[in-house]
């Protein structure tokens, strides 16, 4: 993944896929710089009003677990 601003990234862009990538590629159209700028773009226009952060984490139906980065994290880490 290019982060934004990365001279060398490039991305395709083209209608949906088909069977063949090839082909896709072949009617696709090469673009400079990273795909994320337009990717944020594409998100915001369809994500609604921004919402405030919660003031606390969990929730009764979502309990916290842990601390993060999580037990996931650190057991894997450690493995």
């Amino acid at each position: 993944m290019n982060p934004p601003g990365n001279p060398k990234a490039h991305y395709w862009t083209g209608g949906p896929p088909g069977e063949d990538p090839e082909q896709w590629l072949a009617g696709a159209q090469k673009l400079q710089g990273s795909w994320w700028e337009p990717w944020a773009d594409w998100v915001t226009a369809r994500s609604g009003e921004r919402q405030p952060q919660p003031r606390t984490l969990g929730s009764e139906r979502h309990l916290v677990l842990g601390p993060a980065p999580g037990l996931y994290v650190r057991d894997a880490v450690s493995a």
